[in-house]
């Protein structure tokens, strides 16, 4: 690359992952483009991490002044260490990077060619998601335009997540979007449509920059305890009722997007919740619910049916409306 005409962060969050953490931070010493400011923001975790990290750190003198790890004073959650690596980022473009996953070597010079050629505000490239022994490219579509993508993320057709884009970093500081601390689960969900709306050009860039790895070992042996089950039904809750607060004066269409998704999911969730964990919880969720969106589900539904959702064996309904929303969906 002739010239590097801007300073790009990359953004880690650290906890719990020694064992990844190393092939993270390689990945991101070892890039091509050289005007970089890394930032880790070291979130109290409990492990080795932060001492792989600085070790790995000595063996690359270019980067270490470049280099900066934030420490909280406690364990404050995903969606404040994002905050907080957003806040401390001097370059003009940020990427954020999940301390589990990693970056080709080259993904930051080719991401920043691409910006130059089209002067999008954000940049996004190949996502190769990692199964163990199965690699399967995830190619963002070509959207014709903005509109497209929107509708596309807001629907949960296409992914969502912030990690690996190239993003300009005034979209979060003029218009002082934030994660919501203490929502842990479903930030990106929130994040990313918020940044789109403001953006004033998206691109794709047609080649692998950043890897996704998924620990299915991890995924299938951990089973959810009420409480983390309730933790993340309410954050999900919290996402959409925050995302449709922001699109509420802005674009009806997306407001309604949303909505639908929203009513959909949060159902789907307070059956497994019945099933699985907690009825008082339901039964909870379900109070909520009706009071927000009552109105809507009786357009949505009919009055009939919004009137049987409020009965006891509701659940039951439920049950029986869901998997028949599926399939005529599917159909």
């Amino acid at each position: 690359m002739p010239q590097e005409p801007y300073t790009v962060s990359i953004l880690v969050p650290v906890y719990g992952m020694e064992k990844y953490i190393e092939r993270c931070a390689r990945s991101i010493f070892e890039q091509t483009y050289h005007n970089l400011d890394i930032v880790f923001v070291d979130d109290c975790t409990p492990d080795k991490s932060i001492e792989i990290l600085k070790r790995v750190l000595e063996e690359y003198s270019d980067r270490k002044a470049q280099t900066r790890i934030i420490r909280h004073e406690h364990n404050r959650g995903l969606a404040a260490a994002r905050n907080t690596a957003v806040a401390a980022a001097v370059g003009t473009f940020l990427m954020h990077v999940d301390s589990d996953d990693w970056i080709e070597n080259d993904a930051v010079e080719e991401l920043v060619k691409k910006q130059i050629e089209t002067g999008a505000e954000i940049v996004t490239g190949v996502m190769v998601i990692n199964e163990q022994t199965l690699d399967d490219n995830y190619v963002e579509p070509t959207y014709k335009d903005k509109d497209e993508m929107m509708v596309h993320i807001l629907s949960q057709i296409h992914h969502h997540e912030m990690a690996g884009r190239l993003v300009k970093r005034s979209l979060y500081t003029d218009y002082q979007l934030k994660a919501l601390e203490g929502v842990n689960q479903g930030e990106d969900w929130r994040m990313t449509p918020m940044l789109l709306w403001y953006a004033s050009g998206i691109v794709r860039l047609n080649k692998t920059t950043y890897h996704y790895f998924m620990n299915m070992e991890s995924m299938c042996n951990s089973k959810k305890s009420m409480d983390e089950a309730l933790k993340f039904y309410h954050d999900t809750y919290t996402n959409y009722s925050s995302l449709m607060s922001f699109f509420e004066d802005k674009s009806l269409l997306y407001h309604d997007i949303v909505l639908n998704v929203s009513c959909s999911n949060c159902y789907s969730y307070m059956v497994e919740m019945y099933k699985y964990h907690s009825q008082m919880a339901f039964y909870k969720y379900r109070h909520e619910l009706l009071c927000r969106y009552g109105s809507v589900l009786r357009q949505r539904l009919g009055s009939k049916i919004n009137f049987i959702l409020r009965l006891p064996l509701s659940y039951f309904v439920l049950r029986a409306y869901l998997r028949i929303g599926k399939r005529f969906m599917a159909s």
